[in-house]
């Protein structure tokens, strides 16, 4: 059995619901149970969707495309906030770029509902530094 029928016959096997340990000792394919596996994860990946834009495969859209797509709706009726974003992206960290990363921030979060992880593609900072501007803005309301 040459190895591209022993290929489809082990992803047959496998939507039938056969385990990698059952389709390894199946008398056709004998291998064993990681490779089985590798064999199986190698090839739905090639069946996940590509995206050109970014060049990289997900199992649903792509984020980075779907920022994109959403980011001019969402934003649309704000376009002061679009300028702001594309200034504070490339702006150093003084005390009046922080503090309007910090309310651009919890605005994003808030009322368009952008996940920490968005709001850090968007303004090149790591999510973790999204959320630190988020809690110490939250802290300064709560304080003043």
């Amino acid at each position: 059995m040459n190895k591209i029928k022993r290929d489809k016959k082990i992803l047959r096997l496998r939507i039938q619901g056969k385990t990698y340990d059952a389709i390894g000792k199946d008398k056709d394919v004998k291998l064993t149970r990681t490779r089985v596996w590798q064999i199986c994860i190698g090839k739905e990946s090639e069946k996940l969707p590509l995206c050109k834009k970014h060049n990289k495969r997900y199992k649903g859209k792509c984020p980075l495309c779907q920022i994109d797509k959403n980011y001019p709706k969402a934003l649309e009726s704000n376009g002061f906030m679009r300028k702001e974003i594309e200034r504070l992206k490339m702006a150093g960290s003084n005390e009046e770029d922080v503090r309007k990363r910090k309310i651009l921030s919890v605005k994003l979060r808030d009322d368009f509902n952008y996940s920490f992880i968005r709001i850090g593609q968007l303004l090149n900072k790591h999510y973790s530094t999204i959320i630190h501007y988020y809690n110490k803005f939250k802290e300064e309301k709560s304080y003043g």
